[in-house]
């Protein structure tokens, strides 16, 4: 049955509701703003509160419901928000509702423009009121008539001064913005499709590059991150185009089941800190058992101290009591010696007593501050333990960001001679790889990498446009902004945010590895806003009107 549509007649008595077209899902049924061949703006206010925008959105089915054709099932995500409205991309849509919708909205062309040009109309009228009264009133004056109207010429100077400020003022709202150097520029490598001849995927193959730069600190990995990177962010600025595009070219695809590197290095990292955490514990026990150990030593020792000094106290009593016999001679040498000698003994086994108190006392305060004396000095084996334990956490929250960053992403990266470097994508996720690496030797996307400050990342944006040197062979280059690092990363140490580079164009000679000069032309706030006046011309549902025309 074809689908029936409304002719241009019948849809003014059809606007007087809220909106012309509008959604209808398990969520309820919202009014349609924009509608576009490649995607939508709807006002839902549970829409925009379910929209994650660190994540990829989910796909959400639903059904388009007009009172000009019959009702639409399309499927959509979500790709950004604002206020209460939801801009979302269509996907998968198959070609009958690509037409139904493409002819919906050359339906509702009339209707906009009708309504946008109402007000210019009223305008217009009233302004042909303003001059008819006018002239009645200079009709009845005394005034003369030069003074009504103007000269041709003095109309054309100001039309032309009209003109010359309207330029001015262009140039200096879409001239060049300011320039932000990029440090340590260099070109990172070349990324192609590629695919297996027996139509296998490869999740990850790893080898070295053919011409290594000497002396190079590039990581071969870093042209597969920034491309992860880059198509993440092209999903939170809601490339519809991209994303419409990815979903309906043509798949022959095998299923992609084994697990991510970054996975891998997670799960071994956790482990590692399990491990470490355990010896914590482990530690904290056995300086509890020290603890306790000592107090009991320290009170054997105290009791042992007081029997010696008991023992001493009898000695000086037993001497005392044998002073006169041996001053009348009555008592023989030998016995007072030996009397002497006992008082001596209980006297140095006193001091030995007390120093062993004293050591005991040390190695407990010690143990208060989890610190063991051991024969070779003094360890901290507890905070030894918990800095190799905070180490681990950060680490392990650093391969979470990682791996969040990448997720939902597709990247098949290679070197200038096809082979495969790694293969990053979501677990149960496709991928198309297109030719075998033996018969690829068509470049695709060339990545550059670099660095800019903290305070300079706050102004750089994917897309914003990179004038690229390579000084070693006079070249000039231009690229844009793919992505942006995160400032709390701090990679290298020294408050500074890396960027990657997606090249225009690339010669040959030029290898991974190779430093450029590379400086960003960013946007001020208002030349942004002039730009987006005329690099978008969206199709607008009619709305309402508060007075009826």
């Amino acid at each position: 049955m074809p689908h029936r549509y409304a002719s241009t007649d019948e849809l003014s008595p059809s606007l007087q509701g809220e909106s012309a077209i509008r959604l209808r899902s398990d969520l309820g049924e919202f009014q349609l703003r924009v509608l576009e061949e490649s995607f939508f703006v709807v006002e839902s206010d549970p829409i925009v509160r379910g929209h994650d925008p660190n994540q990829l959105g989910r796909v959400i089915h639903a059904v388009l419901v007009s009172d000009f054709c019959d009702d639409i099932r399309i499927a959509y995500r979500v790709t950004a928000t604002h206020d209460r409205l939801a801009q979302c991309i269509f996907v998968d849509l198959p070609d009958s509702e690509q037409t139904q919708i493409g002819q919906l909205i050359r339906l509702l062309e009339p209707i906009t423009q009708s309504k946008q040009s109402s007000p210019t109309t009223k305008a217009a009228g009233a302004h042909t009121q303003s001059q008819e009264s006018g002239q009645s009133k200079t009709a009845s004056g005394d005034e003369s008539e030069y003074h009504q109207y103007e000269t041709e010429s003095d109309k054309l100077k100001y039309a032309l001064a009209a003109v010359a400020l309207a330029l001015v003022t262009v140039l200096v709202l879409l001239g060049p913005g300011e320039n932000i150097v990029v440090r340590d520029g260099h070109l990172s490598g070349v990324q192609v499709a590629v695919q297996p001849d027996n139509g296998q995927r490869t999740r990850s193959q790893s080898t070295d590059a053919p011409n290594p730069i000497p002396n190079s600190s590039t990581n071969p990995n870093d042209a597969t991150i920034a491309l992860a990177d880059h198509l993440r962010a092209d999903h939170l600025q809601a490339n519809h185009l991209q994303a419409s595009a990815l979903h309906t070219a043509e798949r022959n695809d095998h299923h992609v089941n084994s697990i991510d590197p970054i996975d891998v290095e997670l799960l071994h990292t956790k482990q590692e800190l399990h491990r470490w955490r355990a010896r914590e514990r482990a530690t904290l026990q056995a300086i509890e058992m020290t603890k306790k150990r000592l107090d009991n030593e320290l009170r054997l020792a105290q009791v042992e101290l007081e029997s010696i000094n008991l023992q001493a106290d009898a000695a000086k009593a037993r001497l005392d009591r044998v002073a006169p016999l041996i001053k009348d001679n009555n008592i023989g040498a030998s016995e007072v010696e030996e009397i002497r000698l006992a008082v001596s003994n209980a006297a140095v086994q006193q001091k030995k007593q007390l120093l062993i108190i004293e050591k005991l006392q040390f190695e407990r305060d010690a143990a208060d501050q989890d610190a063991i004396i051991q024969a070779n000095g003094i360890s901290y084996p507890l905070s030894e333990i918990q800095s190799m334990t905070a180490s681990l956490q950060t680490y392990q929250n650093r391969l979470r960001r990682q791996r969040d960053q990448i997720a939902g992403s597709t990247a098949d990266v290679t070197d200038r001679e096809s082979v495969a470097k790694s293969l990053h994508v979501m677990q149960s996720d496709d991928v198309s790889l297109r030719r075998p690496p033996g018969d690829q030797n068509v470049a695709g996307v060339t990545w550059a990498s670099g660095y800019v400050s903290t305070d300079d990342s706050q102004q750089v944006e994917p897309g914003q446009v990179v004038q690229i040197d390579v000084p070693a062979r006079g070249l000039k280059l231009q690229g844009t902004v793919a992505s942006v690092g995160n400032a709390d990363d701090d990679p290298r140490g020294d408050g500074s945010v890396a960027i990657a580079v997606r090249l225009q164009s690339i010669h040959e000679e030029i290898q991974p590895g190779e430093p450029l000069e590379m400086s960003i032309e960013t946007d001020t706030g208002f030349r942004k806003w002039v730009r987006g006046i005329f690099t978008s011309n969206p199709t607008v549902v009619p709305q309402q009107s508060d007075s009826t025309p």
